[in-house]
């Protein structure tokens, strides 16, 4: 998908991992608020990709979708990211903030499609595994990617 400015992106659910903590549970995942997530980027056809990072993000229903008439897809709103293109294989750990939640996106850097395999471990322990081809940018700047989503919440009881 193309990235231009503050983008409302269209999220499919099932092509996203969008974690929910399960706290005390500690078989179930995390225990706790996670303090950090690493992100591995490998490609065996491509040399550069651009990484998406944010923090500052927000899941909303579909400003041009009527709940009334059908079933409305979620909006991913970007609000602040930061962008880079760098060399594979890429390897980063970042520190969680006090929102608990990030976001990274990958492509292959330019007009080129390619393979790209992405793997995100939050506290050391595997979170995020996937590996596809990706098309190269169509005639309109849209473009396929990894994207993976990620919130941490305080475990409540109802």
């Amino acid at each position: 998908m193309a990235r231009r400015g503050m983008a409302v992106l269209r999220m499919l659910i099932a092509g996203t991992a969008l974690a929910g903590a399960v706290g005390g549970c500690k078989n179930l995942g995390l225990a706790g608020e996670p303090e950090e997530m690493t992100v591995d980027v490998q490609s065996s056809d491509v040399s550069q990709v651009t990484i998406i990072t944010s923090t500052r993000w927000n899941l909303e229903n579909d400003p041009a979708c009527d709940p009334n008439q059908q079933q409305c897809d979620l909006v991913l709103r970007v609000l602040e990211a930061d962008t880079t293109s760098v060399g594979v294989p890429f390897k980063r750990t970042y520190g969680f903030t006090d929102t608990f939640r990030y976001l990274v996106e990958a492509y292959p850097t330019g007009d080129v499609g390619g393979t790209l395999a992405l793997k995100i471990d939050i506290d050391g322990r595997p979170w995020y595994e996937d590996s596809r081809p990706l098309a190269a940018p169509d005639a309109n700047g849209e473009r396929e990617s990894l994207l993976f989503t990620y919130i941490w919440q305080e475990p409540t009881i109802n």
